[in-house]
């Protein structure tokens, strides 16, 4: 039966490849061609090593390599796995056959695995198998390669069916859109702890076994250095390579046959719940209460906030920045290092770099949430044209929202910062005064960006924008920051510091840039006054212009009438 079904899986994979748009097919064949460039290009990297080698530090980097393809599996094979487990159209057929659970449960994991998994296997066997006979390594190594490449990646597939039916049966079946917002923030956290693994394992003064100092021993009873030690011993021609080999495939194929005899209970349950146990209670509304509307700016405003709410893998986007703060924060003080360190900075130097560090996060968060307050009007696009209100009015009720919600987290951590760092409080107000003024322009960028290239996929509702339009808001957020920033550090930077520009002044545009803040400065220095009311007033031309501009901008296409790109399902 397992055959069987393997056979209709084939048929419905070249059947979906034969009426897939042409742009689609395109996209598979340059993706297997990238794949196939990185392939030969670590060919020649390896074949290009010299064949005399460091057992210590091979046995290291298979060790590294390993962790990589399970890091890399772990990452994006646990939402996919939810796919194939949970979210597939063919499973409600399935189930209604005479076939056993276990069969269904096996024609998926050969699916997973002949994924992302498959693609690994690949990349690793092959380079592998170059270097050994690159370097005349033992005959033994060629088994043992190809055994250890193949339950590496069976491994991390089967940890991720473990993680999926565990998972789904902890998060409540009224939440089961958020399930997938759930498994890719699991798969992150759990990709982060294993590259972690290393540093926080590693005895203090311990030595690095790279000259560089960088990478720190593996411990010895992680599946990654098993592998690694299986491979080495077996380029010597050591027979000890036979028990971690065995080792390892062992604990590939039980935790598969483990996954496989949890299926009633973690797949076909787990199946059900998500499918037929939702909660179709309707609450009892309170009686009398009555709803006061406001402006129409501030209800469009709300109106997206609510949306927002009832649906948290819109918060996805947030999640790069909550791991960027966390995991930076943790790594810090797991590496040892205090605040004290940067307490005893100047507070100008401190204040500056934590208002850069914003700035980065507004310009990469900001345009990314207002174009996706565009892109889920994909169903309604009719309703902004019968609306009593301007495109103007329509975009200001987007941005303020859009606005609002990156402001209030970041300005909470910017103030954190400076009771840290002990700033003045008039560090304090002028660092919120600069990212209330700088931000709104971001925000009115990319509620354009959306009018002109939004796009929404119901199963996937993280991309909002097509790639063309991406790149080009990408790169507008970072010159428009760039940009606000000179007169802001002419107004921050002393008078004094022109001699440190004029050693760095020279061609190229990083001499032409530190010649032209020398200049400033230098000018500054002799009438400061001026500079400073100048600058004042180009960064207030610049944000509130730019804010103006693109409000203008989006207003006059939401009127003219947009259009949302929506991918069919198969894209």
């Amino acid at each position: 039966m397992i055959r069987t079904l393997l056979g209709v899986q084939a048929k419905i994979l070249k059947h979906t490849m034969e009426t897939n748009k042409t742009g689609t097919n395109v996209s598979h064949v340059i993706i297997g061609f990238v794949v196939i460039l990185f392939l030969l290009f670590a060919l020649n990297i390896v074949t290009s090593l010299p064949a005399a080698y460091d057992a210590g530090l091979v046995e290291l980097l298979f060790s590294y390599v390993f962790m990589m393809m399970l890091g890399l599996i772990l990452l994006m094979g646990v939402p996919q796995v939810f796919k194939h487990l949970y979210a597939s159209r063919d499973l409600t057929f399935l189930f209604t056959l005479p076939i056993k659970v276990s069969h269904i449960f096996w024609v998926k994991y050969i699916q997973s695995f002949l994924n992302i998994p498959a693609a690994l296997f690949v990349v690793t066997f092959l380079p592998g198998l170059a270097y050994g006979l690159h370097a005349g390594v033992h005959g033994y190594f060629y088994p043992a390669l190809l055994i250890v490449t193949l339950a590496m990646p069976a491994l991390g597939v089967a940890a991720a069916y473990f993680i999926n039916m565990g998972l789904v049966h902890i998060i409540p079946a009224k939440r089961a859109n958020e399930l997938m917002t759930v498994m890719s923030a699991v798969s992150g956290v759990l990709v982060y702890g294993m590259f972690q693994l290393p540093n926080l394992l590693a005895e203090p003064g311990s030595d690095m076994a790279l000259p560089t100092g960088l990478l720190p021993e593996m411990p010895a009873w992680l599946p990654m250095s098993w592998g690694a030690s299986a491979l080495t011993s077996a380029m010597a021609g050591e027979v000890s390579f036979l028990l971690p080999t065995a080792g390892l495939a062992a604990a590939a194929a039980g935790l598969s046959f483990a996954a496989s005899a949890l299926v009633e209970k973690g797949f076909r349950s787990g199946w059900i719940q998500l499918n037929e146990g939702k909660n179709k209670k309707k609450k009892a509304g309170e009686k009398g209460r009555r709803f006061k509307v406001g402006s129409p700016v501030a209800e469009i405003g709300w109106k997206e906030w609510r949306y927002m709410k009832r649906d948290i893998r819109e918060w996805l986007i947030f999640m790069p920045f909550v791991f960027l703060f966390i995991f930076m924060g943790f790594g810090y003080t797991a590496g040892g290092s205090s605040v004290a360190a940067f307490r005893e900075l100047d507070p100008v130097l401190s204040w500056t770099a934590v208002q850069a560090a914003a700035l980065f996060i507004y310009a990469f968060f900001n345009g990314s949430l207002s174009a996706s307050f565009v892109a889920r009007e994909a169903g309604s696009t009719w309703m902004l044209h019968v609306l009593p209100l301007t495109g103007v009015q329509i975009a200001c009720g987007k941005l303020w929202m859009s606005w609002l919600i990156p402001f209030l987290p970041v300005s909470v951590l910017q103030m954190t910062a400076g009771i840290l760092l002990g700033w003045p409080v008039s560090f304090f107000l002028l660092g919120l005064v600069l990212s209330a003024l700088i931000s709104p322009a971001l925000s009115a960028l990319g509620i354009w960006t959306g009018a002109i290239g939004g796009k929404y996929n119901p199963s996937n509702p993280q991309n909002r924008l097509q790639f063309a339009p991406s790149l080009l808001m990408l790169a507008l957020s970072y010159v428009y920051v760039v940009l606000t920033l000179i007169p802001v550090l002419l107004v921050v930077v002393p008078a004094e510091s022109a001699g440190l520009f004029e050693q760095v002044a020279g061609g190229g545009i990083i001499g032409g840039s530190a010649s032209a803040a020398a200049s400033l400065l230098q000018l500054k220095l002799t009438n400061s006054a001026l500079v400073m009311a100048l600058s004042v007033l180009v960064f207030l031309f610049l944000t509130i212009g730019t804010c103006v501009a693109f409000l203008y901008l989006a207003g006059r296409r939401i009127e003219q009438g947009i259009q949302v790109s929506m991918p069919d399902s198969k894209e």
